[in-house]
C-alpha cells in the first residue's frame, strides 16, 4: 500500500489536497483565460476560412477548365460548318441559301464569342470575391455564374446545331441513279 494511504485519514486527506493544487495550478496555467479560448477559435476559424477559400478557387479553376474546353469544341464545330458552307459554294449551290447560312453562322459565332466573355468575367468575379466576401456566399455565386456561362454555352450550341441541319439540304455528293437491272 502507498504512504498515502496509510491507516489515518490525513493520508489520504493530503494525498487529495495535493491532486486538486496540482489540478488547479495546471488550469491557471493552461487555458483557464476566456481571451485566449476566444483567439485559438478565431484563429481556428481564420484557418477554415481560408481552406474553404482554396478550395473555391480549385474548383472554379477545374470548372473554369471543362467550360473553356467546351468553347473551344464548339469554335471548332463552327469552323467545320463554315468548311461546309464553303464546299457547298464551291460546288454552285443556292446563293441566296449560302448567305442565308453565312450570315446564320456569324451569329452563332458571336453567341460562341459571348460564352468565352462571360466566362472570362465570371473568372475574375469569381476571383475578387472569394478575397473580398465569405466563403459561402462566394460559392453561391460561383454557382450562379457557372449556371449563367453554361446557358450562353448552350445557346451557341443550338445555334451551331440550327446552322448544321440548315446545311443538310445541300449536299455536294450526287445522288447515285438507279440502274436497271439486266
Amino acid at each position: 500500500m502507498s504512504p498515502a494511504f496509510a491507516d489515518n485519514g490525513s493520508g489520504i486527506r493530503s494525498f487529495f489536497q495535493k491532486f486538486r493544487q496540482e489540478r488547479q495550478d495546471d488550469r491557471k496555467g493552461s487555458n483557464n483565460n476566456i481571451d485566449d479560448t476566444a483567439s485559438r477559435s478565431a484563429a481556428l476559424l481564420l484557418k477554415h476560412e481560408a481552406e474553404r477559400r482554396d478550395r473555391i478557387t480549385k474548383f472554379w479553376k477545374k470548372t473554369g477548365e471543362r467550360l473553356q474546353k467546351l468553347i473551344n469544341r464548339e469554335k471548332k464545330i463552327a469552323d467545320k460548318i463554315g468548311v461546309r458552307i464553303d464546299r457547298l459554294a464551291a460546288a454552285g449551290r443556292d446563293p441566296a441559301k449560302i448567305i442565308e447560312l453565312r450570315s446564320a453562322l456569324v451569329a452563332a459565332r458571336l453567341k460562341i464569342d459571348a460564352a468565352q466573355t462571360a466566362l472570362n468575367d465570371a473568372t475574375t468575379q469569381i476571383n475578387a470575391l472569394v478575397i473580398a466576401n465569405k466563403p459561402a456566399e462566394a460559392l453561391a455565386k460561383a454557382r450562379e455564374l457557372h449556371k449563367g456561362v453554361v446557358g450562353k454555352i448552350r445557346e451557341a450550341h443550338k445555334a451551331l446545331i440550327d446552322v448544321l441541319v440548315s446545311t443538310r439540304g445541300l449536299s455536294v455528293t450526287p445522288t447515285p441513279t438507279p440502274t436497271p437491272t439486266p
